[in-house]
């Protein structure tokens, strides 16, 4: 019996791997309706189906080659895949992902590739709510309050909403406990190699924040510990003033921030070299009336009112359906962390906001990112734009509730690390939560009596408001009790309070996920694209070879083209070449002539008129092919000129291409195959990979070759394998000269930025792993890590 005693009590609250359990079970059973019996999905919303789906899906074709897939043929009418950085092609948790996907059928990817990614996304969750565990320790916190903190950050407010908007943004914040612990453990070292190291983990989770695909996680987290070091200078600065030892903190403190940043900004050199070189080609913003560079601001009298909360809107806090109170404002963030984490919060800011260091931190930061989610209606938006190099940080004002989700888990944790520390029966505390539940068991009576008297239509809201309710009553009856019950009662209060948060989260978000077969009118979800759209663009005659689909609509089939290996000039992305969007508009955009030079044979309308078919295919039959031949070309120096002479009427295109540079066929001279050709001109697609194109060329005499593909830096031809030079053709393509007779040409792509960038971070890499071969040491870190 007294053993039996024992092992119950080595398996409690006080047992750190069996807390990890039961947050990786609180997960699954959160997402059992994704996971699981499989009727909800994530990967309904426009970015998740039209972007990541596609993305993901053209990458494991890729790595089924065996290779990484650095440029894309299937949409812009080729561009820069690494340059994209949303797509997180080199984040280490998406390459597992792509190579998985790359083991299935392509040809059912639509019905397996979801699932996969929709369980990559619960590991994901999963190992966010371990490091939130892991952080709040590091904040001193009791198990049991880092237990709930954990639990309302990872399975609850911004961090559990932007799995099903966002996945490169999801991907992203998940780093942030990890990288908050990592640099709370460093101050707690004395030796400076063991700070070093952890500093240089604290920069790894940056790292992995970036490799994701967002700058969100990365700017936050950055901003957390960069305010947290000031935090605690200006509190050493209160007690010893500004003495000799707090002098050196500060210097200390300013080069731990440094190493950490940098760390990590050169770990994801991979990923970041590539991103700065596109984007200094190309524009982002697309969407808006007036597109802009990457060193250029957004006028901040547009950014003023777009997505941001305003003063109503943010009764949200309280209940998500108050959200509707924002109108009309758009807001792309959720304040609402679940009415548990709001209550915990503001009881321990009532009771220790003087006292307490940690409560007092979560508290500005929770206060600084509710009032900068107002944008327009803030001053300290308005002074951030000021002093921002770049908008896209205060674009999407209302993204910021990241950091107020962040604060009020922190606030919730520190409200029952308070009430479990607490030594004696809190009679304040007590009458407070007597009087709130005596408040909202006579407001749920109310609601009850009206009920008969509502319209059909409020039956949602008054059922929303409700829920609430009844959490925030059956919470206070728990959270009141925790002081007051025996050990083992305790632990089942708070195992009970982490159910009532997912149960929060369950109602307000899970449920409402959108089911994981809809009607063709909701037409979002990647099985339902390609079974409404697939039978009729895979049945079109040469898009997988050498003509493309002109599909500015609809929608949802912009980035599709990655997903079934079909040439598209569009795309759905963060940004747009440059060089593209202004070809696109010189030329008048959806025209004949830009149909014809992109070699869009096919061009695909919505066809709201009939359902059953709701795309209208029109045939191109002028269009030219994407590899072709031209004998005769004009060479134009001046970009301006170039396009003046592709838009005029008189200018033949089809017969004649203009040249940016005097083409050398000297260079390719007695280089053919074969000299007998009396076929005329003729490109032939012997081979495409990933990254690289073969061609067989026939013509009668000395010609160009133009791959109608956007040039790029980073591309390199070869004729008959020699290595010749990449001229712009058409201000927007790649074109070669070829000499007469029977040619083999390969176009390949290489870009510079990409080899600099793996250089820079397999240097980073290696010196972490050398570093951490003399510190990790996994007992120590059990030891060292965990307060009671």
């Amino acid at each position: 019996m007294k053993y039996m005693l024992l092992k119950v009590k080595k398996f409690s609250l006080n047992n750190h791997i069996l807390i990890l359990v039961w947050l990786a079970l609180l997960g699954i059973m959160l997402t059992s309706r994704v996971i699981i019996s499989g009727d909800r999905t994530i990967l309904a919303g426009f970015d998740n189906s039209v972007q990541f789906y596609a993305w993901y899906t053209h990458a494991a074709r890729a790595i089924s080659q065996g290779t990484l897939p650095l440029w894309d043929f299937y949409q812009l009418s080729g561009h820069s895949f690494i340059g994209e950085m949303q797509a997180g092609l080199f984040y280490p948790p998406n390459l597992v992902l792509f190579w998985v996907l790359s083991l299935l059928n392509p040809e059912s990817y639509t019905i397996t590739a979801p699932p996969v990614i929709e369980f990559f996304v619960l590991i994901g969750l999963i190992g966010c709510a371990f490091a939130s565990y892991w952080m709040f320790q590091e904040f001193n916190l009791s198990k049991p309050a880092s237990l709930i903190g954990a639990t309302i950050f990872a399975y609850a407010g911004f961090t559990f909403a932007r799995q099903s908007e966002q996945l490169c943004v999801f991907n992203s914040i998940i780093w942030i406990p990890f990288i908050v612990a990592a640099y709370l453990r460093y101050s707690r070292q004395d030796s400076i190699l063991r700070k070093l190291w952890w500093l240089n983990t604290s920069g790894f989770g940056l790292a992995m924040a970036i490799l994701a695909g967002h700058y969100l996680g990365f700017i936050y987290a950055a901003a957390i510990i960069t305010f947290y070091s000031i935090f605690k200078i200006f509190r050493q600065i209160q007690k010893n003033n500004l003495d000799a030892a707090t002098r050196k903190n500060i210097i200390t403190k300013a080069i731990a921030l440094f190493i950490t940043i940098a760390f990590g900004i050169l770990l994801a050199s991979l990923q970041l070299i590539p991103t700065l070189e596109y984007s200094k080609l190309s524009l982002r913003w697309v969407s808006g009336p007036n597109p802009v560079s990457s060193g250029e601001k957004i006028p901040y009298s547009v950014l003023a009112d777009q997505f941001h909360f305003t003063p109503a809107g943010l009764f949200s806090t309280i209940n998500p359906d108050f959200v509707m109170l924002n109108f009309p404002i758009n807001i792309d963030g959720q304040v609402y962390s679940g009415i548990i984490a709001l209550l915990l919060g503001l009881f321990v800011i009532w009771k220790l906001k003087n006292s307490n260091d940690n409560v007092l931190f979560f508290s500005i930061i929770f206060v600084f990112s509710i009032i900068y989610s107002l944008g327009g209606d803030s001053l300290i938006h308005s002074v951030y734009n000021i002093l921002s190099p770049i908008s896209d940080p205060v674009r999407t004002s209302s993204r910021i509730s990241c950091l107020s989700h962040f604060a009020i888990s922190g606030l919730a944790a520190c409200g029952i690390d308070y009430l479990w520390k607490l030594n004696s029966e809190d009679v304040n505390s007590k009458n407070l939560f007597n009087n709130l539940i005596k408040v909202c068991l006579g407001i749920i009576f109310l609601f009850l009596l009206s009920i008969p008297f509502l319209s059909n239509d409020k039956y949602s809201l008054i059922n929303s408001l409700l829920m609430t309710l009844y959490l925030t009553v059956i919470s206070l009856y728990f959270i009141k009790s925790i002081n007051r019950q025996k050990p083992y009662n305790r632990r089942l209060i708070i195992i009970l309070l982490s159910l009532l948060i997912i149960q929060d989260t369950y109602y307000f978000y899970i449920k409402r996920l959108p089911q994981r077969v809809y009607d063709p009118p909701q037409l979002l979800y990647p099985s339902q694209v390609v079974k409404v759209h697939a039978p009729v663009l895979r049945n079109l005659e040469g898009v997988n070879s050498n003509y493309r689909i002109a599909n500015f609509k609809p929608d949802e089939i912009k980035n599709f083209g990655d997903a079934l290996g079909i040439k598209m000039m569009m795309g759905h992305g963060a940004s747009m070449p440059k060089n593209y969007f202004n070809f696109l508009g010189d030329l008048g955009w959806n025209n004949q002539r830009i149909n014809d030079i992109l070699g869009a044979k096919y061009i695909i309308n919505t066809n709201p008129k009939d359902s059953k078919a709701p795309v209208q295919v029109t045939e191109n039959r002028s269009a030219l092919p994407i590899y072709r031949i031209y004998r005769s070309y004009e060479v134009v120096s001046q970009h301006n000129g170039a396009i003046a002479m592709l838009k005029n009427e008189k200018f033949d295109y089809k017969s004649t291409v203009i040249l940016n540079k005097q083409p050398n066929f000297k260079s390719v001279e007695n280089t053919a195959l074969s000299l007998q050709t009396l076929a005329p001109e003729e490109v032939t697609l012997q081979a495409q990979y990933p990254n690289q194109v073969k061609l067989l060329a026939k013509s009668q005499k000395p010609a160009i070759l133009v791959f109608a593909d956007q040039i790029y830096p980073g591309w390199s031809a070869f004729v008959n394998d020699v290595k010749v030079p990449v001229m712009e053709a058409d201000t927007l393509f790649k074109a070669v000269v070829i000499p007469a007779g029977i040619s083999t040409v390969v176009f390949q792509y290489r870009p510079t930025s990409f080899t600099i960038g793996l250089i820079i971070s397999c240097l980073v890499a290696i010196c972490y792993l050398l570093i951490s071969l003399k510190n990790l040491n996994l007992i120590s870190f059990f030891k060292d890590s965990y307060k009671p």
